[in-house]
């Protein structure tokens, strides 16, 4: 009796030591924050496994105290890492701890970005329940691995999946909660395949339930779904609208989470109304959430997104850059459906930047995996489960045919039904032969057609070409021929002028020596000094300047107005000087036509420079030319 009472002494004993330990582990993991380095966490972690071999087993308290510290701090892939190691280890792990883990780690590789990954442990968690009795566990296992079946890629398991998660709910009192979720994800996967009615449908029904469960989140996520479908529908307005409902809904809420789910795809609405820079402001808020969640799950398709609006505003190079990134984060992801997006918008970069070997293999890989992905066998299964699941609600009632007489139907209808389909079919290739030799024939006469009517329309260019040109030419002869007679014109009138003027010059000395040379005689020397007076009137009239100017304006035009603009200050007497030097006059010319001596001329032209700015020795000629080039 004794004997017995020690053992349970010890037994409590070392009890409460393992607990106190515990509540220490616990202690100290609780002190870990998101500020905290990986490293603290990894030692930490470490310390959590040993000692966990130090009593060969695992302890599940402290395993699921420290996966949710640890996802709550958003150091994801140190609790799959911790997860893994202990999963991997020789340590014993009941059934009810397996579950659990690979449940988290489905849970948090697929927060990771490794959807793949997920799908996995999402099956064998599955196994595990499989041989439980708890059907909320199989409602809510199927609606995941139906969710992850269709982002890896495998619709028609995707289907499988969904429909049966369906039918438990809908039997099961609590399994409703679940309608909701999974009638999206039936109707996201119907989005992939481009069953926009379908998508439309399933998102109404699932609307409709988190409605009934007023649960905001859910409402928000399926807005946001809707809202893609219709976009891909190509009723943009709608989607608009049930993308603001998202965001008003998560901006309320707090939930970053969803928030970057509806940038990104208001940024897209935004890219289709070209509306670029607003496109790509949401598209950068989306990115920092997601590098905030360290969430690489929805960065390739947002860095893909970014490409796209940066090859719309001509950056080519920055496009190139952020598919590239695009590409890295999808390939490690597993995300099959966007590789391929990627891949063909990565393609026409490269073609685009005359890279056409690059571009080539890219749109290769492109067209291999989009077969993969989706290939006529696939789609026929997804089409058969989905009709098999619908009719099976419509069926209850029917009484099903014994086989032997469904058999025999068949066969008789397989019989009856063969040469007929034999002949349709040879009917079929034999009308498609002769429309496509038709459609060819018809083809080359058009090409024919084509060929000779833009021959004829170049032709007729040429000549209308060749005729402006021959119209231009002549009016540019007229026009020469018409400035050359008035240039002739007006040098003829200034030699005139010239020559006119040296005459009255000579004259009036004549005049002057025959004034001195008289003494008697008054009448007639009045007579000469009127003369002299006359002479010297007629040479200071504005007349012939006027005739001079006119001519002269006929041939330069605007010469006096750029004069005016460049120097107000100018005279008269200044302007004429320049005029006359436009047209080359020396000095004694100059000084003729004037009336006043060459000095007069010189100091003239002197005090036109200070005027114009001009230094002492420069070429007036060539600073009138100067002028009238940067007037015109």
């Amino acid at each position: 009796m004794k004997l017995f009472q020690i053992v349970i002494l010890m037994w409590l004993t070392i009890a409460a030591i393992a607990n106190n330990k515990d509540s220490l582990l616990i202690t100290k993991t609780e002190k870990l924050n998101a500020d905290s380095s990986d490293d603290e966490w990894i030692a930490m972690a470490n310390r959590l496994y040993s000692s966990f071999q130090l009593t060969d087993s695992v302890s599940f308290d402290l395993l699921k105290f420290f996966i949710g510290h640890a996802e709550k701090n958003n150091k994801i892939n140190i609790a799959i890492e911790f997860l893994r190691t202990n999963l991997n280890s020789n340590l014993k792990i009941p059934a009810t701890e397996k579950e659990y883990i690979f449940e988290s780690l489905a849970r948090l590789e697929f927060q990771s970005g490794h959807p793949e990954k997920a799908l996995k442990s999402e099956e064998k968690y599955i196994m595990i329940i499989s041989e439980q009795d708890d059907t909320l566990k199989l409602i809510r296992g199927y609606a995941n691995i139906g969710m992850l079946y269709r982002i890896t890629g495998y619709y028609d398991k995707a289907v499988v999946k969904l429909l049966e998660a369906i039918k438990l709910a809908e039997v099961f009192t609590d399994g409703k909660n679940f309608l909701a979720p999974i009638y999206q994800s039936l109707g996201n996967l119907h989005r992939t395949l481009k069953e926009f009615e379908k998508s439309v449908e399933y998102h109404t029904k699932a609307l409709s339930f988190a409605e009934q469960a007023n649960d905001s989140s859910r409402i928000a996520m399926i807005f946001n779904d809707l809202a893609s479908t219709l976009i891909e529908k190509g009723d943009s307005v709608k989607a608009k609208q049930y993308y603001l409902k998202a965001i008003k809904i998560n901006e309320h809420t707090g939930n970053i989470k969803l928030l970057q789910h509806n940038y990104g795809n208001i940024a897209n609405i935004y890219a289709q109304e070209n509306n670029y820079k607003k496109n790509l402001l949401f598209l950068e808020k989306a990115i920092r959430i997601s590098l905030m969640l360290k969430d690489s799950l929805q960065l390739d398709n947002l860095y893909h997104n970014l490409s796209l609006a940066y090859e719309n505003l001509g950056n080519i190079n920055k496009a190139l850059e952020y598919e590239k990134i695009a590409f890295k984060i999808a390939h490690n992801t597993g995300n099959k459906l966007y590789i391929c997006d990627i891949l063909l918008h990565l393609s026409e970069l490269y073609k685009n930047t005359g890279k056409l070997n690059k571009a080539y293999n890219l749109l290769l890989k492109t067209y291999l995996l989009r077969d993969s992905l989706m290939n006529s066998d696939n789609l026929k299964n997804i089409n058969e489960l989905r009709e098999k699941y619908e009719a099976d609600k419509k069926q209850k009632k029917i009484l099903i045919l014994k086989k032997e007489k469904q058999a025999e139907t068949i066969k008789n209808k397989l019989i009856k039904t063969r040469h007929y389909y034999t002949i349709v079919i040879l009917s079929v290739l034999t009308i498609f032969l002769i429309a496509t030799l038709y459609y060819m024939y018809e083809r080359r006469i058009k090409e024919k057609n084509l060929f000779e009517r833009e021959n004829q329309i170049k032709t007729h260019k040429k000549q209308l070409l060749e005729r402006e040109l021959e119209n231009e030419k002549l009016q540019k002869d007229l026009l020469k021929n018409e400035l050359s007679g008035k240039a002739r014109l007006l040098t003829s009138h200034s030699l005139e002028m010239v020559r006119k003027n040296e005459l009255l010059k000579e004259l009036l000395i004549e005049l002057k020596e025959i004034l001195n040379c008289m003494d008697g005689n008054i009448k007639a020397k009045d007579k000469i000094i009127k003369t002299i007076r006359n002479i010297e009137q007629y040479q200071s009239l504005e007349k012939e300047w006027e005739v001079f100017k006119k001519y002269f304006e006929n041939i330069n035009k605007d010469f006096f107005k750029v004069l005016k603009n460049y120097e107000p200050k100018l005279t008269d007497n200044e302007i004429r000087l320049c005029a006359l030097l436009k047209l080359n006059m020396n000095t004694k010319e100059i000084a003729s036509m004037l009336n006043i001596r060459p000095e007069s001329v010189k100091v003239a032209k002197s005090r036109l420079r200070r005027h114009l700015n001009l230094p002492n020795n420069a070429d007036i000629c060539s600073f009138f030319t100067k002028r009238a080039a940067e007037y015109s």
